[in-house]
């Protein structure tokens, strides 16, 4: 990754990069590049592709059904002042 590749890619990406900000993503975009590299190295000849990133450790009699338990109508929107939606507490 060279200099003038970061400054295409933040430009592209609208960004404004300063003069000391260049050489680190030079060396982040270096690094990002290897592990990619060091990825497609692996021998994968032989192993089918995963649908799903579960399929390794769980089938789907693992996974509960997705079944819609609530309407949207049931969540309270609260006033102008406070403009929410508030919803059932999920995480303990």
């Amino acid at each position: 990754m060279q200099t003038h590749e970061i400054l295409h890619i933040a430009k592209l990406s609208r960004l404004k990069l300063s003069a000391e900000e260049i050489p680190v993503h030079v060396e982040r975009f270096r690094k990002i590049l290897d592990m990619v590299n060091a990825i497609q190295s692996v021998n994968t000849e032989g192993i089918s592709p995963m649908r799903h990133p579960f399929d390794a450790k769980m089938t789907s009699s693992q996974l509960r059904e997705d079944v819609p338990n609530e309407t949207a109508e049931s969540f309270v929107l609260t006033t102008k002042e406070d403009p929410y939606f508030y919803v059932p507490k999920v995480i303990e």
